[in-house]
């Protein structure tokens, strides 16, 4: 399975928190997005862009 992430022109909606880093670098209680999807999937499966 193969999982993209990507940021389209919505990001706009998470500023100011998008000006220093990507949504997917954002925390979510304790961890980010993208470290939360690790845990489910392999690091070979998630895309990010």
């Amino acid at each position: 399975m193969n999982i993209c992430i990507f940021e389209d022109k919505k990001y706009i909606n998470f500023l100011p928190l998008t000006l220093s880093r990507p949504i997917f670098e954002l925390i979510t209680g304790t961890k980010t997005v993208r470290e939360k999807l690790c845990q489910y999937f392999t690091k070979d499966d998630i895309f990010l862009s």
